[in-house]
Order: C-alpha cells, then structure tokens, then sequence
C-alpha cells in the first residue's frame, strides 16, 4: 500500500501532477473496448441489485450513471483507500480512527 500510490503517480503523471483528464477509451471493434462495455453492463447490474434494496430508486438513473475515468479522482480515491488500509491495519486504534478509516 505504500508503493502503489506512487507507481500509480509516476503512471499517469504529466509534467509534475495529475490531469484532470479522462483515461481514453479502447478504439471500436477491439478487445479491450469489447471488454470496457462488458465491465461497464457488469457495473450497471451491480448498482442495480445493490439499489433494489432502497424502494426510492430510479433504475433508470443507474443506467445513466457514468462511471468516471478521471485520473484524479481515481488517484484521490486510491489515497483515501490507502489511509483507511493503515488506519486498520493498525496495532491498535480507537473508535474515532475506526470511524474515520471507514
């Protein structure tokens, strides 16, 4: 956990930080876009069964949930995770720790 934040940084950094760009999609008719889309309709069915528990949701709107590509905010993410990963892992923590790390 604390290498993969920097691999990730040295990744996708342009100049001296992030963008604030998208990751670009597979070209048409490949693999990976072949793939993209079937992890896209996997994510949807997710969000779905998930949400069916809540009597309020639109399904329609899950459909229409775009799933982001922005390296920030895949990298900020990805720092938060690391934080609550050491949070506990910890020897020993206290419930305000254990309240922040979740």
């Amino acid at each position: 956990m604390l290498v993969y934040p920097v691999a990730l940084f040295e990744a996708w950094q342009k100049g001296e930080s992030l963008p604030h760009d998208d990751a670009p999609f597979p070209k048409e008719g490949t693999k990976a876009h072949k793939a993209h889309e079937r992890q896209e309709d996997l994510m949807n069915k997710r969000r779905k069964k998930e949400s069916a528990q809540h009597k309020d949701v639109n399904f329609d709107d899950i459909d229409n949930t775009p799933t982001s590509y922005n390296y920030k905010q895949h990298y900020d993410t990805i720092l938060l995770f690391c934080v609550a990963i050491r949070i506990f892992a910890s020897y020993s923590i206290m419930r305000s720790e254990s309240l922040h790390a979740q």
